[in-house]
């Protein structure tokens, strides 16, 4: 029994016959002949692999199995309809993932834009995490830092900036405080090499984390441009040039609810009133 087998005309004749009392009735409500409605209730039975009605000349009478079948069809119809044809309820559910360094900037302020109560779930995690959140489907949506478009879903960079290396005296400290494995690190380091300079790297979780170790130990932090604060100046490395964009990645567009659009509609609308466009890719 494969329920991509089930014709729903059938199912609905059936309904309205039982609860009609009558297959003439039936046929009417349907706009159908009385045949098409006997025929459609055997292609149900077979279907299911009950006997559902007990077949007598000029009597309607459901079986204990069809009776059965009756309330769980009604059920199942009525659900069909409220959640798929009638389409009056937004769906509000919002599976997300954002590098926590964007979540204020990107995340929050999105948020606050969307007025119907969401069914919120958020994923906080690295770059790479996050796209490994999107893959198996924990996720419909991210926003991360990364050089590239992800392959294999919509992406859009929506902003764009370059890595700088920053902390509070504006030089170079001893210590430097770095984030993951990430290309922008490893390009540090082989610039750092080649220019014979020796520091001690210090492992964050996030850029924010960086920021804040630099800002209170005195050390440099390497981070996109939009994280550092006030309190941390840019120090200048002739020669160490890296770029970053922000990427809004998500599954196909049938694969998002509602609000996931809307999200990142507004996200791009934003964007394109901050910086003036967005730069669109998609896989």
């Amino acid at each position: 029994m494969k329920i991509e087998n089930l014709n729903l005309a059938s199912l609905k004749y059936f309904i309205d016959t039982i609860e009609s009392g009558s297959f003439t009735e039936a046929a009417s409500i349907n706009r159908v002949t009385r045949p098409a409605i006997s025929q459609a209730i055997r292609r149900l039975e077979e279907w299911a692999g009950i006997e559902i009605i007990k077949h007598q000349k000029n009597s309607l009478e459901l079986t204990d199995e069809g009776r059965n079948f009756y309330r769980r069809a009604k059920l199942s119809y009525q659900n069909f309809q409220d959640n798929l044809l009638l389409g009056s309820q937004l769906d509000t559910t919002l599976n997300v993932g954002c590098s926590s360094s964007l979540i204020d900037q990107y995340l929050i302020t999105t948020l606050k834009k969307i007025k119907h109560t969401v069914k919120l779930h958020v994923q906080v995690g690295s770059s790479t995490q996050l796209k490994g959140f999107l893959e198996n489907g924990s996720i419909n949506v991210a926003v991360f830092v990364d050089s590239e478009a992800t392959p294999g879903f919509e992406s859009s960079v929506i902003s764009k900036g370059k890595f700088r290396v920053f902390s509070k005296s504006g030089k170079l400290e001893n210590t430097l405080v770095v984030t993951e494995d990430r290309p922008e690190v490893n390009v540090l380091r082989n610039y750092l090499t080649k220019q014979k300079i020796s520091v001690d790297l210090m492992r964050a979780e996030s850029w924010s984390l960086a920021t804040k170790l630099a800002e209170t130990l005195g050390a440099s932090c390497l981070a996109p441009e939009f994280v550092p604060n006030r309190r941390l100046k840019k120090v200048h490395l002739s020669g160490f040039h890296q770029k970053y964009n922000v990427i809004l990645a998500n599954r196909r567009s049938e694969l998002l609810s509602e609000t996931e659009i809307k999200f990142c509609n507004l996200m791009r609308a934003r964007v394109r009133e901050q910086f003036g466009g967005v730069v669109a890719s998609k896989n």
